[in-house]
């Protein structure tokens, strides 16, 4: 089995997660960084990353704004 499809049907991942993680270099199996096309094996183990390293503060600004419909 790939890891692509394993992720999805097995653990329940989104395309978009997987897609995500993939690309950040977040997903392992056996401590290495893999490619979504690894076919993986019994006994492997896989990490997944799901924390971003991107900050969510963001903060407020003032600014006018017209409302055109209401």
């Amino acid at each position: 089995t790939k890891i692509r499809e394993y992720l999805k049907m097995e653990m329940g991942l989104s395309t978009r997660l997987i897609r995500s993680a993939s690309i950040d270099k977040r997903i392992f199996v056996n401590d290495i960084p893999v490619k979504m096309n690894r076919v993986i094996n019994e006994g492997e183990v896989i990490k997944i990353d799901l924390a971003k390293d991107e900050s969510q503060d963001i903060a407020p600004e003032k600014m006018d704004i017209e409302i055109i419909y209401e």
